[in-house]
């Protein structure tokens, strides 16, 4: 919401400056350029993260059901063993089903209503990933060592396992990729549809500032 929100105000900044030629302006348009790709690719990180079941769950790694460090070898480890045919597959996926279409319809502009859709839709498949681990990749469940320590789950070399997780992967990584781009091309009009062919750089910042949450009621009425 937050993100999407100031993405929608650097576009509108953008916007503004439209048809400005004097180099203050272009200073002043290259530096709301840089802020928008900013926007964009930390958008496009937090609404992956969505995608993912596990991010929609208290037990994000599956310690309490004895499939710990489930997360990482779903996320991490079965996607790296996949094909390079992957993204032209997920790509594919994304444009003939776009998967969150409907789901978005019913929350038009509003990026929070959008954001929940995406992490109902993903929660809906952890009970199938938890089942395909069960079936197919777990070996010894994990538990506890010496003093404590946690012992992650056994589970088969991803190359072994992946093709039984291949469908779920690419739907995951569909639904994400169709849900950013419907939440950057409605920005980008809520913004005023800014010309951005101008913009030529190959700087961009990747620390940026923290950019604190406005959609929760602030800490004094809490």
């Amino acid at each position: 919401e937050t993100l999407s929100q100031d993405l929608v105000q650097t576009f509108k900044d953008l916007k503004a400056l439209d048809g400005q030629k004097d180099t203050g302006d272009n200073d002043k348009k290259n530096a709301a350029a840089e802020r928008a790709i900013l926007l964009l690719g930390i958008l496009s990180h937090f609404v992956g993260d969505l995608a993912n079941p596990h991010h929609t769950s208290k037990d994000y790694d599956g310690w309490e059901i004895g499939q710990g460090g489930l997360h990482s070898y779903f996320e991490t480890d079965i996607v790296d063993s996949l094909g390079l045919d992957l993204e032209a597959t997920v790509l594919d996926e994304a444009e003939r089903h776009q998967p969150m279409a409907d789901r978005f319809a019913k929350h038009p502009h509003n990026y929070l209503e959008q954001a929940w859709e995406l992490a109902l839709d993903s929660h809906e498949q952890l009970p199938l990933l938890i089942s395909l681990d069960k079936q197919y990749s777990l070996v010894e469940k994990s538990g506890s060592g010496d003093h404590g320590k946690k012992l992650k789950a056994k589970r088969k070399d991803p190359i072994d396992a992946r093709n039984y997780f291949r469908n779920l992967i690419i739907l995951r990584l569909a639904a994400g990729a169709d849900a950013l781009s419907r939440i950057w091309l409605d920005a980008w009009q809520q913004g005023g549809k800014p010309d951005l062919n101008f913009y030529h750089a190959y700087h961009y910042d990747v620390k940026p500032d923290l950019i604190p949450l406005r959609y929760l009621p602030s800490a004094a009425k809490l």
